[in-house]
């Protein structure tokens, strides 16, 4: 049996080291080609190891038993080994990321990030494809949030169906660039859009053919579909408010219905101009209370022998700060709920207010948004 070839690859931050066997130079070439961005650049930190062979005569010439997998064809290695990659990071990452089952484009001015939520079929790789062409590419099959909701760019090839009969099972891998994406060296993008896809059959006579429909959704319904979409939900500490939270600093969320991938870029092209840089010069959290009870839209806070009554606008930035959350990100929530004419200056006034009253906890974040 040959030596094995190494390729060593990051996917969410999981360094995965690939041990490749009965492979050609050219085969691995392809595939250190197919995950050229996701390239690990601390090979010595291995967290997992895949053992991959190609064997034409399966089973005969190598043990199974030795290997993580053996396939007879070079493609659906590719495609398996995509999968088991992914599969391996999201387990490495369950209690460090919040991760979606969702693909992702950002803007290229912003760094803020539309998030597409959907199960399998739902076309989250097709809209990637069509979107990551004027957008920046983010991933087609995996949203990782950090504690900050930030997401952590999944570069990694596309799978998809393109000239391949269903019935072989597997799908073609496509290093991004080979299909026109925009890419950056953005060690980290932001929070943007919260949207669930919604992909209706184009009928044979073309009926359901016509532009992206974007409907608002309400919280609950966000969080119970967000719920069936997030890997390792159980891993994480108070997962349900987590993802409200998400919802909420996303400015809610919204259901695209469609037939053609190239119709949902109207959509970004009116949500993404709203949305700023996010700054992390000041991050907010909540300080801990005696206790607390909302009436009426207000909340009733008890601290140190006192009775707090925070209005609407502080309420919400109160909820807003349950989990440690960029100013920028509360300011824009504000002005969506509100109205912008309330002002910057009128929300950085009163979180100053609940500053001073021991209520909020204003930190500043190192991580500096890579260009």
């Amino acid at each position: 049996m040959t030596s094995p070839d190494h390729v060593f690859v990051d996917a969410l931050g999981v360094c995965v080291h690939l041990e490749l066997t009965g492979l050609t130079p050219a085969e691995s070439d392809h595939i250190r080609a197919l995950w050229a961005h996701c390239a690990c650049a601390h090979a010595g930190e291995t967290s997992v190891v895949i053992r991959a062979a190609l064997d034409s005569n399966v089973l005969v010439l190598l043990d199974p038993a030795d290997f993580d997998m053996v396939l007879g064809s070079f493609p659906e290695l590719c495609e398996r080994l995509s999968s088991l990659i992914t599969r391996t990071a999201v387990a490495e990452r369950a209690t460090s990321l919040l991760m979606l089952h969702a693909g992702g484009v950002a803007d290229p001015e912003t760094g803020r990030a539309a998030v597409m939520v959907g199960p399998s079929g739902m076309g989250k790789t097709t809209a990637t494809r069509i979107l990551g062409r004027e957008y920046v590419y983010v991933s087609d099959e995996t949203i990782g949030f950090d504690a900050h909701l930030r997401i952590e760019p999944y570069l990694k090839p596309l799978a998809l169906k393109d000239d391949l009969p269903a019935s072989l099972g597997w799908k073609t891998q496509a290093a991004p660039e080979s299909l026109g994406l925009r890419m950056t060296d953005a060690a980290a993008f932001d929070l943007g859009p919260l949207l669930f896809l919604d992909r209706i059959r184009t009928s044979a006579d073309g009926e359901h053919a016509q532009g992206a429909q974007i409907v608002p959704i309400p919280a609950d319904e966000a969080i119970h579909r967000l719920v069936e979409q997030v890997s390792y939900l159980a891993s994480r500490e108070t997962p349900i408010r987590r993802l409200r939270h998400l919802i909420e600093v996303a400015g809610g969320a919204y259901r695209v219905r469609y037939s053609e991938a190239t119709s949902i870029a109207p959509v970004l092209a009116e949500l993404f101009p709203g949305l700023r840089p996010v700054r992390y010069d000041r991050v907010l959290s909540r300080a801990i209370v005696s206790d607390e009870v909302s009436v009426g839209g207000r909340t009733h806070l008890f601290q140190d022998g006192r009775l707090i009554v925070l209005n609407e606008i502080a309420t919400l930035i109160w909820h807003l700060s349950e989990f440690p959350t960029p100013l920028t990100l509360i300011e824009e929530a504000v002005w969506r709920a509100f109205g912008h004419p309330i002002g910057e200056g009128d929300v950085d006034e009163l979180v100053t207010e609940l500053t001073a009253a021991g209520l909020l906890i204003e930190s500043s974040s190192e991580m500096e948004l890579i260009r």
